[in-house]
């Protein structure tokens, strides 16, 4: 029965290892981190953070109806001088029929742009311009329902804005910022009255790259993460600071301990992945603005500068308790 037992729990000491063996490096690193504090505070650690996974909700609640817009009057033969007729036949094709949502989206930037430029053209006569006066103030008001859709019911997009794996900074995301200019050129138009203003280039030829390199989708996923981790050793720290003894005749072994803690695990390996994930969020904030709230939505379904800020303050409040604790016990920081 001994022996039995004793194969049982050999067994499961294996399995928790080979757990802990496939867990991703930073999540070893903040489990071993807290374990090793609550051990020095003779305390339980608090409960893990659930790892949470970074997805957008059902396309249903995020699709906004756009009625379709009849365009019978831009059949006209004068469309011809303004170039105007060829891209709305190519779109009537049985092909273009059957676009998908980053060529619908090139379209309907080129068709407002197309409109603007027929009704300053003089071979257009005045009672065409008439009417396509009335089919651009509709599309000027589609176009950032159109752009809204694209960025949160594409398939593409929802992949990029989507994920369950770690940021790392020597993984292959391709040419991702030309593909985020790219974006961020595209919603600059689209916020921009009149449209008449020269068109971005295409987005359609970033497609691939948006699909298979899904950036934003693994740095929400980290920041948000890091976040709860952050959180989570923080108050470990703070509810059993007065655990942690400082001044003279008193016993500081605890706080040496817990020193070596903070500079072994903190200082050697989480802090600098802290810094490349906040590294690689500085070089794509200028897109932030892109997935902020909007009249079109309520709340942001991609808050990307939101949750960047509460990894921030995350990573502020934790260093603080750190400071606060080493100025407590006469220890310069760095030392």
């Amino acid at each position: 029965m001994r022996v039995r037992l004793l194969i049982i729990s050999s067994i499961s000491l294996l399995f928790l290892s080979a757990c802990q063996w496939q867990r991703p490096h930073i999540e070893q690193q903040f489990s071993t981190y807290l374990a090793r504090i609550a051990n020095i505070q003779d305390v339980a650690p608090m409960p893990e953070p659930s790892i949470q996974t970074q997805s957008l909700p059902d396309k249903r609640a995020l699709n906004h109806q756009i009625p379709a817009v009849t365009l019978g009057i831009l059949d006209s033969y004068q469309l011809r001088h303004c170039q105007l007729f060829h891209l709305i036949a190519e779109r009537n094709s049985i092909l273009g029929k059957v676009q998908d949502q980053f060529r619908n989206l090139d379209y309907q930037m080129a068709l407002l742009h197309g409109l603007h430029h027929c009704m300053n053209s003089p071979e257009i006569d005045p009672k065409l311009k008439h009417q396509l006066t009335q089919v651009t103030k509709t599309k000027e008001q589609q176009l950032p329902w159109q752009w809204h859709n694209f960025l949160y019911t594409s398939d593409v997009m929802r992949h990029q804005l989507s994920s369950h794996r770690w940021y790392l900074r020597d993984r292959n995301y391709g040419d991702i910022q030309s593909a985020l200019t790219a974006l961020l050129k595209v919603n600059q138009w689209v916020m921009t009255r009149p449209h008449s203003t020269p068109l971005p280039q295409p987005i359609t030829p970033y497609q691939e790259t948006l699909d298979k390199s899904p950036l934003l989708g693994d740095l929400m996923f980290s920041m948000t993460n890091l976040t709860h981790w952050l959180n989570t050793v923080t108050q470990q720290l703070k509810h059993h600071d007065s655990a942690i003894w400082c001044g003279s005749n008193r016993d500081q072994r605890r706080f040496h301990q817990l020193q070596n803690v903070f500079y072994k695990y903190y200082v050697g390996d989480i802090q600098p992945y802290l810094a490349s994930v906040d590294g690689a969020y500085q070089q794509i904030q200028l897109i932030a603005p892109l997935f902020a709230s909007s009249s079109l939505s309520a709340v942001a379904p991609f808050p990307l500068k939101k949750v960047h800020q509460e990894f921030r303050q995350a990573t502020l409040h934790h260093i603080a308790y750190w400071q606060h604790l080493f100025e407590r016990c006469g220890v310069k920081v760095g030392k």
